[in-house]
């Protein structure tokens, strides 16, 4: 019987280590331990069998693959010992589809990820930060009239009551004060507005592509800016997102 097993490269090693963050996916355990150096626990388990037997043939023979090479890194993934044995054996299509999920999951964080690095965002909007930041009290802000608010059309039903709270809560506190200082930036010089907006645009469509979960999108979106921004203010990034919602640059 031919093995169709390929034995994965050290990358492809180091890329499925980094991608699960050095822990089993499945129980969390470290996947390595340090004794001199770095020794590694994991195994490289491939989640569509490398060489199916009959029955798992039939058992499989209607699931969603990620991939038709049985070899290639989406087909792969690092898990400890344990987990790896407990999926081999005995093969279920319970456990294919809880591995396949994650697989996925994982892949689509990994996409995430690269938005962090090929999106950029204009240094001007630390300016509107520092702003944020200077308010002293509640009469430094002009609330935004709740009929202007058109977050209902934008924010999905199934997102948290929480979630659409605190995006709404921002808008009314902080839209209008936001609005003003992208303003003076154009004044001083133009077209910062538009930059910093389609900066935001891009990062929010790479991020969407792949998740279209709202509150996920909205939690990577400020990670994103907080780290562009140099962490200056984890809440002001969260504001900023906010008035690029009512906006429309985000969730339109």
């Amino acid at each position: 019987m031919v093995d169709n097993r390929v034995n994965p490269t050290s990358n492809m090693k180091l890329l499925l280590y980094n991608q699960v963050d050095g822990r089993c996916p499945f129980c969390g355990k470290n996947l390595h331990y340090v004794k001199n150096q770095i020794q590694t626990l994991f195994e490289v388990a491939h989640i569509y069998p490398a060489n199916p037997k009959s029955y798992e043939s039939e058992l499989l023979k209607d699931v969603p693959r990620l991939s038709e090479d049985v070899n290639s890194i989406e087909n792969l993934i690092v898990v400890c010992r344990d987990c790896h044995k407990k999926f081999d054996h005995p093969r279920t299509t319970e456990d294919y589809y809880r591995w396949y999920d994650l697989k996925k999951d994982l892949m689509l964080n990994d996409k995430a990820k690269s938005a962090f690095f090929d999106n950029n965002v204009n240094e001007e909007i630390i300016k509107v930060m520092d702003a944020l930041l200077k308010i002293e009290c509640e009469s430094d802000l002009a609330q935004l009239r709740l009929s202007a608010l058109k977050l209902d059309e934008k924010i999905n039903s199934e997102n948290s009551f929480i979630f659409k709270k605190k995006i709404r809560d921002q808008v009314v506190d902080y839209y209008l004060m936001v609005r003003d200082q992208f303003k003076e930036l154009d004044t001083i010089s133009p077209y910062q507005f538009e930059k910093i907006a389609t900066q935001v645009k891009g990062c929010y469509l790479t991020l969407i592509e792949t998740n279209e979960n709202q509150e996920e999108v909205f939690s990577m979106l400020v990670v994103w800016l907080n780290e562009k921004t140099g962490k200056i203010s984890k809440p002001a990034c969260e504001i900023i997102i906010s008035f690029f919602i009512q906006n429309c640059e985000v969730f339109s």
